[in-house]
């Protein structure tokens, strides 16, 4: 009896360890096909919710405007940097570190100006060095409020160039009447017919800006803009000196649009005694620029194109 008690109290043992063990091994097994299961679950919803955002984008896409659209991706392809919506950078294009000019220009600090024209956003890069008086007079005009009220492209010569500068405000004109002539910068372009272009670089490029002068140290405010590159400018006019240079897509895309019918004719005499008031009502076609503000100050620049004889 006491053998066969301890026989039956052995298999009750094994049995309940087995018992045991296969109901571990069940709640393994549950657990096993249950993680599975979650993931992909988990898996399957976030495909879904992706989905569903794809297609909220492509059809808010869809309804934008094209106008909209470039407002808020303008992009200067120049580098590949997005510009603000209003066409206006702070940073100097890589192109502009290699564009072609007659001569090497100097190197030096640069900063960045943005003016708003009738046709689009103007960016300028002043080269403080290329011409310091002219930058800095040029510098004065935008920081003391010249261009708060627009400032007519009054003398738009077709291919040639641009000429501006006198307020459309005559009260904004007073101030610098009352200064003294600019001295003229020295000159990093040569002069003389013999350097109107050396083989297919020309001495005036296109988006120079200078002065208009009368004679020697006779700059003020007033500044030209080269449409096109070409051999006359800065030849031997000493304020011609270039000070700056358009810089990004956009400006020259602005440059294009400006309105060249009216040549000659406006008088320069009525603008400085009657400002817009004049160019209003007898050139109603006439643009202007206004509103230029300093977006960025002594960027570094040197030439880094090819060599330049």
């Amino acid at each position: 009896m006491y053998v066969r008690q301890k026989v039956s109290t052995s298999n009750s043992n094994s049995y309940l360890q087995s018992s045991s063990s296969s109901s571990d091994q069940k709640l393994r097994d549950d657990s096993s096909t249950d993680k599975p299961r979650i993931s992909r679950n988990v898996f399957f919803y976030t495909i879904i919710l992706l989905v569903i955002i794809s297609i909220i984008i492509v059809v808010e896409w869809s309804r934008m405007s094209p106008q909209t659209f470039n407002k808020y991706l303008r992009i200067d392809s120049s580098n590949s940097q997005r510009a603000s919506p209003d066409g206006c950078i702070d940073y100097l294009p890589k192109d502009h570190f290699i564009k072609e000019h007659l001569v090497t220009p100097p190197e030096g600090p640069v900063h960045i100006v943005c003016c708003q024209t009738t046709k689009g956003a103007m960016n300028i890069a002043v080269h403080t060095n290329w011409a310091p008086l002219g930058a800095g007079r040029f510098m004065e005009m935008v920081t003391t409020g010249f261009f708060e009220v627009k400032v007519p492209l009054f003398r738009a010569l077709k291919s040639f160039l641009i000429q501006f500068g006198l307020a459309g405000d005559p009260k904004l004109q007073k101030p610098f009447n009352e200064k003294d002539w600019l001295e003229d910068d020295p000159s990093w372009l040569p002069f003389g017919p013999a350097h109107r272009r050396h083989g297919d670089r020309f001495r005036y490029q296109k988006g120079y800006l200078g002065y208009a002068g009368a004679g020697k140290n006779s700059r003020g405010t007033q500044l030209i803009l080269a449409f096109e590159r070409n051999e006359a400018l800065g030849g031997g006019s000493p304020w011609e000196v270039p000070w700056g240079q358009l810089i990004g897509n956009q400006s020259y895309v602005s440059l294009s649009k400006i309105y060249t019918g009216y040549g000659e004719k406006p008088s320069q005499g009525k603008i400085m005694n009657r400002g817009n008031e004049y160019t209003e009502k007898e050139f109603p076609l006439m643009d202007y620029m206004y509103d230029c503000r300093v977006t960025k100050r002594n960027l570094p620049w040197k030439y880094m194109g090819p060599p330049l004889t």
